[in-house]
């Protein structure tokens, strides 16, 4: 990724049952989104 670039989370897609609910994938993408956004920065 480089500085400007975008993520997007598209919670239509299935996640088959890789998390135990919604909660659990939300805050799994926010940790890939931070790690990385701070490889970025």
């Amino acid at each position: 990724m480089k500085q400007g670039d975008m993520v997007m989370l598209s919670p239509a897609c299935a996640s088959f049952d890789q998390f135990a609910n919604f909660m659990a994938r939300g805050d799994h993408f926010t940790a890939l989104a931070e790690h990385y956004s701070a490889q970025v920065s």
